[in-house]
């Protein structure tokens, strides 16, 4: 099921919260970036230090509340690999939020969640 933010203060909705996004670790969760406000994920999903699980719920749930996100899932890429593997697609991001480009929101490709190794 997707992962689903409540709006409004997310203490009184913790029981909620939980249920919805079982991995997510709801108190060191930041809430939502707003559209302006870009962000790229990138994750592998063989990852064991960064889980891919709670990282999933966050996609989703940002993704629901209006952020962009342009999420980078690395098939089979552990934590020690990924940052290799990401560089360059993460250099040019940077690259073209600086120049002004509109940032890629990829929010209607779920999480490959069945590719997730590590939960």
């Amino acid at each position: 099921p997707q992962c689903s933010l409540l709006q409004g203060d997310r203490s009184s909705h913790r029981h909620t919260l939980r249920r919805n996004c079982p991995t997510m670790p709801i108190d060191q969760t930041p809430t939502p970036y707003p559209a302006e406000l870009p962000l790229m994920l990138v994750q592998g999903t063989t990852d064991q230090i960064v889980l891919a699980g709670p990282n999933a719920d966050l996609q989703e749930a940002w993704c629901a509340a209006g952020s962009t996100i342009n999420g980078l899932w690395l098939w089979g890429v552990d934590h020690v690999k990924v940052s290799g593997m990401a560089g360059p697609s993460v250099t040019g991001w940077i690259a073209d939020r600086f120049a002004g480009l509109t940032p890629p929101n990829n929010c209607n490709v779920p999480p490959p969640r069945a590719l997730i190794t590590v939960k």
